[in-house]
């Protein structure tokens, strides 16, 4: 009967030692999976911080970008107004320009008609 006992005992023992083996082992892979997904998270963390990174050196290039191309424009507008002044400077220099020339092909008149007429005073 000792003999039962002590082996029934053994037999429960290996059992429980066993059970304690798998849950150690189960303990161990579930640490393992919790450390791959702890790994796998921080590398999808940093792969979104590194894009995030990107995405603000990309904002930053496209408002310097905007920024440029509203100077642009409002050089070209200024260069605009510019050539507008200057077509109209022109226009009222070539009016000049007419008026004096009328102005000389009178006076030029004038003197040839009070040459051709001897005796005119004038």
């Amino acid at each position: 009967l000792k003999a039962e006992v002590e082996n029934e005992l053994t037999s429960k023992e290996t059992i429980i030692l066993q059970q304690a083996a798998e849950l150690k082992q189960r303990e161990k892979e579930g640490r393992e999976a919790l450390t791959k997904a702890e790994q796998n998270l921080l590398e999808k963390s940093k792969a979104l911080e590194a894009k995030d990174a990107e995405a603000k050196i990309a904002q930053k290039k496209q408002d310097e970008n905007e920024d440029r191309l509203t100077l642009m424009k409002r050089e070209d507008q200024n260069k605009q107004m510019e050539i507008d002044n200057l077509k109209k400077l022109n226009k009222e220099l070539a009016e000049e320009l007419r008026e004096a020339k009328n102005e000389l092909l009178e006076q030029e008149l004038q003197k040839k008609k009070s040459l051709s007429w001897p005796g005119a005073c004038w």
